[in-house]
């Protein structure tokens, strides 16, 4: 039997101490998502953070974790991050997580 990915969970850190949190739903194609500063804001609106077509467009279930990956990367609205975790929840309860290093904004001395 495929395993089918059920949830996908975002966790982007900007590098202006903002970030943002997105929890897709793949069953019922439902996404919430959080801008987290000082507070945790709902916000409907993450084109200025993420490209979230994504999510609803592409077959996950038939990519690899690397092409999961390499799609979620590509469609961040930010050239530049300090960090993404993603976690993918499979219908048979296993779970998987990357963690990827972005850019750290260099001071100019």
């Amino acid at each position: 039997m495929k395993r089918e990915i059920i949830e996908i969970n975002i966790n982007v850190e900007l590098n202006d101490d903002v970030s943002v949190e997105l929890e897709f739903d793949c069953i019922n194609n439902h996404m919430e998502i959080l801008k987290v500063t000082d507070i945790e804001e709902k916000i409907t609106e993450a084109e200025e953070f993420f490209d979230t077509s994504v999510l609803t467009t592409s077959d996950f279930s038939n990519l690899s974790e690397e092409e999961i990956t390499d799609a979620i990367i590509a469609a961040l609205a930010k050239d530049t991050f300090k960090e993404v975790e993603i976690e993918i929840v499979f219908s048979d309860g296993t779970e998987v997580k990357f963690k990827i290093d972005g850019e750290e904004d260099e001071e100019d001395d």
